[in-house]
């Protein structure tokens, strides 16, 4: 129930900081004190509030039950009697920022407290009161977008956003373009006892989930033809020399060599210095230098996405629709091809783009070069560009669903996919040698994540040292400790990776610039 009439209201009435000229009116409602920040001179977010907060449900003090304008009028006049006072603290969101564009229903809150004395950044796990409501949806999202109310005691935020239309058990929506523009606002207690406030507005674009779904192309689907190639590619991404990269490219393009007639492509950054390029050249793949990001397209961030691994350079990925090439197909640098299947993904049907999933990874896009770059920066203009998962989700929302879809075959992830294989029970080498020579994956991927790793968030890969996870108890690679069949992947790795450098003596190119993996 609502515990909101005069006599309570007034005995309730808190006033510590101002925000923005708003100052706070503490209402207890169903039991729970519900911060209610408003200026006594602004009726319409009185008004605002009242609906929101669904304050009409009960009769408080004069005003009747139903009354949303008396109760407006009620609060705004309390709000013009308080005093307003200053405040030794304030209360920011570090995360998300504003104008952030979450194509995943997945939002994690990182409140931040600032103190005026040295502006001192604490991070504190502290009562939080959280409400989140479309600001503008444009008809997008419908009413079950209904605004949310709650008590939160953490440090880090956590909600989930169901779109409208969603499939049963999917997590997109199946009518789209949907966009909406979303209120964070949090406030708490801090700083000896005074009340704080912040918010953050969000662009929601959940990702396309056609219903019923789209037919998918497998290998089975596919076939095993391996016809001649004409004008093909298989490329990967390399804009600087950081993290070792180009150890996983020459991997990558040696798996290529043994099992595709495509030809290698390298698409570089002004980063990769001169050795790199060397080396790349020496395995057999052609160099096509990209152009400045800045270049192709002002829109894009500095920081451009949220994730500290991400950067940038992922955003070159959008030359891959540039290229002179009929086909190209790309694959990041940590993954692997493991069988001569790999070509008949250029047998998909003609499209834009396929990929895995509804919603894809930005790892694995088999591209046809054929659309035009300006469409690309209309579709940026639409928003900040702060995508989550930058490149990645920006692509999401760009095609809305109009991709094909390939077969999970075509992109497993490698600690994921030995995790399945444990819970078969597979617990010997020759176990596992078995049922690798039945693996139906076709490209195999070390995923990035985040780790701690002394102070450090960092991804691991299969050309760090791999001992380094060997510890007691052992580490996680992502989520889960190598299991034996990871460790077997990274063999596979290492061996595709040594025939590479076998080639390069040959030719007599040396080693990749080294990679120091003290850290790991």
């Amino acid at each position: 129930m609502i515990i909101f009439v005069r006599q309570l209201f007034i005995m309730l009435l808190l006033v510590i900081r101002t925000w923005e000229e708003e100052v706070v009116v503490i209402a207890s409602i169903d039991g729970s004190d519900v911060p209610l920040w408003l200026n006594g001179e602004d009726e319409s977010k009185a008004l605002e509030l009242v609906r929101r907060n669904n304050l009409s449900r009960r009769a408080v003090g004069l005003c009747s039950q139903g009354d949303e304008d008396c109760i407006a009028m009620l609060l705004t006049a309390e709000a013009q009697r308080i005093k307003k006072k200053e405040t030794q603290c304030e209360l920011r969101i570090d995360r998300p920022r504003q104008g952030e564009v979450f194509v995943l229903g997945d939002v994690e809150i990182y409140p931040m407290i600032v103190t005026r004395q040295g502006d001192e950044i604490v991070h504190l796990k502290s009562n939080y009161y959280v409400q989140a409501w479309v600001v503008l949806g444009g008809g997008a999202l419908d009413e079950r977008m209904q605004p949310l109310s709650l008590w939160v005691n953490d440090s880090v935020i956590s909600l989930r956003l169901v779109p409208p239309n969603r499939r049963a058990g999917g997590g997109g929506t199946s009518k789209f373009p949907v966009r909406g523009i979303l209120n964070i606002s949090l406030s708490t207690k801090a700083c000896g006892g005074e009340w704080l406030k912040a918010e953050v507005s969000i662009v929601y674009r959940p990702f396309a989930e056609p219903d019923p779904p789209a037919m998918i192309y497998t290998q089975k689907v596919l076939g095993h033809d391996r016809r001649q190639l004409q004008n093909v590619a298989i490329a990967t991404l390399l804009y600087n020399d950081h993290n070792g990269y180009v150890h996983g490219a020459l991997a990558l393009f040696q798996s290529v060599l043994e099992h595709s007639q495509a030809q290698l492509l390298a698409l570089l950054g002004n980063g990769v210095s001169p050795k790199s390029r060397s080396v790349l050249k020496g395995i057999g793949a052609i160099l096509f230098d990209l152009e400045p990001l800045e270049v192709m397209f002002s829109k894009i961030p500095a920081a451009a996405s949220a994730l500290p691994a991400l950067g940038q350079g992922q955003w070159n990925k959008l030359a891959l629709w540039t290229l002179p090439f009929s086909r190209v197909l790309y694959i990041d640098a940590d993954a692997l091809v493991l069988t001569s299947a790999i070509d008949t993904l250029f047998q998909v049907p003609s499209c834009a783009l396929a990929a895995v999933n509804d919603y894809f990874a930005g790892a694995v896009l088999l591209v046809e070069p054929n659309i035009s770059i300006a469409s690309f920066a209309s579709t940026l203009a639409q928003d900040s560009g702060f995508f989550v998962y930058g490149e990645q989700d920006f692509l999401n929302v760009h095609f809305s669903g109009s991709h094909l879809r390939l077969g999970p075959e075509f992109h497993c992830l490698a600690e994921d996919t030995a995790q399945e294989h444990s819970m078969n029970h597979i617990s010997t080498v020759y176990e596992t040698i078995h049922a690798l020579r039945h693996f139906p994956c076709v490209i195999l991927e070390f995923s990035s994540c985040s780790r701690d790793g002394g102070g450090a968030q960092l991804p691991w890969k299969p050309w760090h040292n791999f001992s380094s996870l060997l510890t007691t108890p052992l580490k996680p690679v992502c989520r889960y400790p190598p299991n034996l069949v990871f460790r077997r992947f990274t063999e596979i790795w290492q061996r595709y990776y040594l025939r590479a450098l076998a080639t390069l003596v040959a030719h007599g190119i040396g080693s990749p610039p080294p990679f120091s993996s003290s850290s790991y």
